[in-house]
């Protein structure tokens, strides 16, 4: 079994990661998919960091721009790491 939890999240999600993680398990998320999710919330935290961006500034407006950075960089999965 994949353990979710050992996705590094650092930048402004890291204090919400654990729950997170808890919260991917309590909604029934299947060991081998919820650790992609992981990564991507470390993706997008690591983004958040290098915009200066804070949790409160996430906004629908500033997730299309994270959207359109994946696309940017070749990002072809959800799930990959960038």
């Amino acid at each position: 079994m994949v353990d979710p939890s050992r996705a590094r999240v650092v930048g402004p999600l890291a204090p919400y990661a654990h729950g997170f993680c808890v919260e991917l398990a309590g909604r029934g998320w299947a060991p081998s998919s919820a650790p992609d999710q992981m990564k991507l919330m470390a993706c997008l935290s690591r983004w958040m960091e290098a915009e200066h961006a804070a949790v409160w500034e996430l906004t629908a407006e500033r997730v299309e721009q994270f959207v359109q950075w994946r696309r940017a960089t070749g990002a072809g999965s959800w799930s990959a790491s960038t």
